[in-house]
């Protein structure tokens, strides 16, 4: 969704290189878009492979279009 953004792959490594080294990370499943990417299955592998990786943390927007 967002043009330039590093993989899903390369970030799950920057948080299991930041948790390796003994810093805590998380991540931010943003944004959810309803009947797109809010399945709670995907939602629920995003959250298996960030705790592989050594996520602490997790938080979740949907996304808000103004008029």
């Amino acid at each position: 969704m967002e043009p330039g953004a590093p993989s899903p792959k390369a970030r799950m490594e920057a948080v299991g290189y930041l948790a390796e080294n003994g810093i805590s990370s998380g991540i931010m499943v943003a944004p959810l878009l309803l009947g797109i990417s809010d399945d709670p299955r995907n939602i629920d592998d995003v959250i298996k492979m960030a705790a592989k990786y050594g996520a602490r943390h997790l938080s979740g927007n949907v996304l808000f279009l103004k008029p």
